[in-house]
Order: structure tokens, then sequence, then C-alpha cells
């Protein structure tokens, strides 16, 4: 980035701050010493993105991620479910959890 104060490149970030749909970053000129920030806005909304069974790259139904939840409920462990879809374990513990997948219920 270029300072503010001399128009230098020679600057460095030294903290990073997110917030909701901004990023602030507060900057030092290494030449001058002055210090500036910026602020960062990103206008992307994500109502059209696609998310869980509705992503193209999703090879799980709503049925599969029934059964996961209930198999889960019974008592079967999250390896077993998942030698069972041939999946990661670590998929089915997002899908558990509720990381993945919510609007599934």
């Amino acid at each position: 980035m270029k300072c503010r104060h001399c128009s230098s490149k020679n600057t460095r970030v030294t903290v990073t701050e997110g917030k909701r749909q901004t990023t602030i970053r507060y900057c030092r000129c290494l030449d001058c010493g002055g210090r500036f920030k910026t602020i960062e806005r990103y206008a992307q909304s994500h109502k059209g993105i696609r998310r869980g069974c509705n992503h193209a790259n999703s090879f799980l139904e709503p049925h599969n991620i029934v059964w996961i939840r209930s198999q889960h409920k019974a008592g079967v462990t999250n390896a077993e479910i998942a030698r069972e879809l041939k999946i990661n374990s670590s998929i089915v513990s997002k899908i558990v959890t509720g990381k993945t997948y919510k609007e599934v219920s």
C-alpha cells in the first residue's frame, strides 16, 4: 500500500481486524514512520450462494443427512457411519455438530 504521508510504497501492515463484512488494516510507513489505516468493505451477498445439498459438488442427499444424524443419536460412531457412506469421518462430524448442512433438519 502507498503511504498517505510521503507516497512511499515501503509500508507494512501491523494489525488486521475483521468485523462482519469489513476488514480494517493498520499500516505504518518504513520510510517516514507515518501511520494510517485502510478499510475494505465487502458487498457480496450470501443469498445467491448455494449451500449444503444444493451445492453443485454435494454428493449427499437430504435423506443421507437425516440418516447420519439418526445413526449418531443411536450410538453409532462417526467412523462406522463414514465407512458405510464411503466419506471422511470429519464430514460426518461436521454434519452431526451442525457446522454443515444446517438447512436439513
